[in-house]
């Protein structure tokens, strides 16, 4: 999830209910947010990826 209600309604997520839908909820702009998500689910990849400005579900 991204954009202006993430931005403006999930800025400290509390009730994790909403990773029920979402695996990833991105603040704020730009593309390293995105990029680092994206990249994290590369399986050949092995590297622990730092997220910026994301919240993520641990279940996932």
């Amino acid at each position: 999830m991204d954009g202006g209600f993430p931005n403006t309604e999930l800025r400290s997520p509390t009730d994790p209910r909403v990773f029920e839908f979402f695996g990833f909820i991105s603040l704020d702009d730009g593309e390293l947010p995105l990029e680092l998500i994206f990249k994290s689910t590369d399986n050949s990849s092995n590297d622990q990826t730092s997220y910026k400005r994301t919240y993520w579900s641990t279940e996932w």
